[in-house]
C-alpha cells in the first residue's frame, strides 16, 4: 500500500573535492615540518655542525693541555735544575761568561 507521501532517502551530499585537499594540506605541513627538522635553527643542519664544532673546540683542547704540561715540566726544571738553566740562558738569550767568547756563524743567504 503505497500512499503518495514520498520520503527523501537520500543522503546529504558530501563534497568530494574536500578529501583530496586535506591530503594536500597535510602534505604540505608535513613536509615543511620535515624541511624546519633537518635546516630550521634546531635541526639536523645545525647539530653536525655543532658537533663538527665541538671535535674541533675538544682538539684545540688537547693540544693546548699537552702545550701546557710541557711548560709546565719545563718551569720544574727551569726552577729546579741549574744546568738546565744555564743551557736555556746560553742557547735562548745568547749570553756568555765572563771570560769566554761568542762565534755566530750566519748561513748562507743572509740568515
Amino acid at each position: 500500500m503505497k500512499t503518495g507521501i514520498r520520503r527523501n532517502t537520500t543522503r546529504p551530499r558530501q563534497d568530494t573535492n574536500s578529501l583530496p585537499r586535506v591530503g594536500v594540506v597535510a602534505i604540505i605541513v608535513l613536509g615543511v615540518l620535515l624541511l624546519w627538522d633537518v635546516v630550521g635553527p634546531f635541526g639536523l643542519w645545525k647539530l653536525q655542525r655543532m658537533k663538527a664544532e665541538r671535535q674541533r673546540l675538544y682538539l684545540a683542547n688537547v693540544a693546548v693541555s699537552k702545550e701546557n704540561a710541557a711548560l709546565a715540566e719545563r718551569i720544574e726544571m727551569l726552577q729546579g735544575d741549574a744546568d738546565f738553566q744555564e743551557r736555556v740562558v746560553r742557547t735562548e738569550l745568547g749570553w756568555v761568561a765572563k771570560g769566554e767568547f761568542l762565534y755566530q756563524f750566519h748561513k748562507k743567504g743572509g740568515q
